[in-house]
């Protein structure tokens, strides 16, 4: 929870004030389900958070069980979305300026989230198993401040 004021902080000494291998997958199993309902809560917390620092405002949608989105308010530009389905985790970063999308995909191996080594975009990913705190940083981060 603390990395978000850390990046805020960062961000603000950052900027001016007035700127704002591919591996087989893994069955769905309870694990897999478990860690991904917590990283939605981590995710959806610390989306929360930064919104309550002010600045930019996101919407947290959940089109359902398997699916997060992350959008801001107005104008619809840049936005997140994780699937999850089958014990693997897709990401996907839209951008409104030059550049390439980031996309990315996760597996979910022993209760925790493994980059799988797919990625089109930057910044990659750790290659070290996450825990849902974790991952919800590493998603986010790039995302909330893309500035760092």
């Amino acid at each position: 929870m603390g990395w978000i004021k850390d990046a805020l902080d960062a961000q603000k000494k950052k900027t001016p004030a007035a700127t704002p291998a591919p591996s087989r997958p893994v069955s769905q199993t309870s694990q897999a389900t478990e860690l991904w309902n917590k990283i939605k809560k981590s995710i959806e917390r610390d989306v929360l958070e930064f919104n309550a620092a002010g600045g930019r405002i996101f919407v947290i949608s959940n089109s359902g069980p398997e699916i997060i989105h992350i959008l801001p308010g107005q104008p619809l530009t840049n936005t997140l979305t994780l699937q999850f389905q089958n014990g693997i985790v897709q990401l996907t970063c839209t951008i409104s300026g030059p550049g390439v999308p980031r996309l990315a995909t996760f597996e979910i191996k022993d209760g925790k989230a493994v980059f799988s080594g797919r990625l089109r975009g930057t910044p990659a990913p750790r290659r070290t198993p996450m825990d849902a705190e974790e991952f919800s940083e590493e998603v986010l981060k790039p995302f909330l401040f893309p500035e760092l």
